[in-house]
């Protein structure tokens, strides 16, 4: 009986010092998407596209879920039209943000610098 406890006490401490080794993580918000050569995973994969690429969509096919895109650099193809949105990627506005910021925060030193040397 003694050993029957002790062998469900050993199961225990092993189950709970396994969950209290787990860390949290993220699923990285760098994606890549295919552009293919055509409308389906069967066609070629000209390049990959990060996250945040800027693309013209030319012509959208609901069928097949595809999308014709071109790059800024001229290069065409499909892409998964749900891959696509209207706006920046949220990576880029927080980079935006992050830089106003910075800079508000340095005018703002200098405005209460010049404050303080006008004080009698």
């Amino acid at each position: 009986m003694l050993t029957r406890k002790l062998l469900i006490s050993v199961c225990l401490s092993i189950l709970v010092s396994g969950h209290a080794l787990a860390e949290t993580r993220y699923v990285s918000d760098r994606l890549e998407i295919t552009m293919r050569s055509g409308k389906s995973t069967s066609h070629g994969i000209i390049r990959m596209l990060r996250s945040g690429t800027q693309l013209n969509v030319l012509e959208t096919d609901n069928d097949s879920g595809y999308s014709r895109v071109r790059t800024r650099e001229g290069k065409t193809g499909w892409v998964l039209s749900r891959f696509l949105m209207k706006g920046q990627a949220a990576r880029d506005k927080l980079a935006t943000a992050e830089k106003k910021l910075a800079e508000l925060e340095l005018e703002n030193n200098k405005m209460a610098t010049a404050m303080e040397t006008m004080k009698p």
